[in-house]
């Protein structure tokens, strides 16, 4: 009896002690059915690059927050890495989040990332793409 206390003691406290996690994610513009209007007529679309920017931050007893600014630092992250040019656009954002507990702390992280996409300006009199076709 005094051995099976033991080691659920030990087990007890080695589970505390190595702590433990959650992760998930979603589609951004799927929720949000984010659509684009364009104030110039658009001859084409191409895909540039995929970006991401993430940020990390601390809680303490999982319940109050060091930082408040996790969003805003990870959407600054992320066009850092774009270094947009003109007539470029990130769109197709995708979010997942990280939460790892360790006893008394726990870690939130939250990772963004998107596609670069270059709009090409129509000369006129060239066909045109409607911006409904890219709202999808």
């Amino acid at each position: 009896m005094n051995q099976s206390l033991r080691l659920t003691s030990l087990a007890l406290g080695l589970g505390l002690l190595a702590g433990c996690g959650i992760s998930g994610g979603f589609l951004r513009d799927s929720i949000s059915s984010q659509r684009f209007d364009f104030k110039m007529d658009v001859a084409g679309v191409s895909y540039v690059q995929s970006v991401s920017g993430s940020a990390t931050s601390g809680s303490v007893l999982c319940l109050f927050p060091i930082s408040s600014t996790l969003y805003d630092t990870a959407m600054r992250n992320l066009y850092a890495a774009a270094q947009l040019e003109p007539n470029q656009v990130v769109m197709n954002l995708r979010e997942d989040h990280t939460i790892r507990s360790f006893v008394f702390y726990c870690s939130h992280t939250v990772h963004i990332s998107g596609d670069v996409f270059q709009l090409t300006p129509a000369a006129p009199g060239a066909p045109k793409v409607s911006s409904a076709s890219l709202s999808q």
